[in-house]
């Protein structure tokens, strides 16, 4: 949308009436945010925890029926995966679940054993039951 002329701007919003009357539409992606944003209380938090690793071997992604265990090699590294922990915002490793990805995976692609740089990187996605989309007229009450 840039370069068709659009505005991109990045600030943190506590209101979005703070943003009028400088935009006539604001598109709300505000993620895990919009609990707090505009209290959507169907937002909830998808924890994903991943390995990174040093595996140049690796150059085929490898996905299992379920989708939780996977490879993907990177420019850089392979990572591996992972988990779909539904409602946890905990953001720190876990060593156990980083243990049974790496056997889950190893599993899979034996010659992962010798991966080096072990890395672990957790993450929230926003989830909720189903896609929200919808136009809302704000009125200030």
């Amino acid at each position: 949308m840039k370069g068709s002329g659009g505005l991109v701007l990045t600030r943190r919003v506590e209101d979005l009436w703070e943003l009028h009357p400088s935009f006539n539409i604001v598109v709300n992606c505000s993620g895990l945010g919009s609990k707090q944003l505009v209290g959507d209380m169907e937002i909830f938090p998808v924890r994903g925890q991943v390995l990174k690793v040093q595996a140049p071997w690796v150059k085929h992604f490898i996905r299992d029926g379920s989708g939780l265990t996977y490879m993907y090699p990177g420019i850089a590294d392979v990572t591996l995966g992972g988990t779909r922990q539904k409602g946890d915002w905990n953001l720190s490793p876990n060593a156990e679940i980083s243990k049974q990805i790496l056997s889950r995976c190893c599993a899979l692609e034996p010659s992962l054993r010798g991966a080096c740089d072990i890395r672990e990187k957790v993450g929230l996605r926003p989830s909720r039951p189903g896609v929200r989309l919808e136009k809302e007229l704000l009125v200030q009450g």
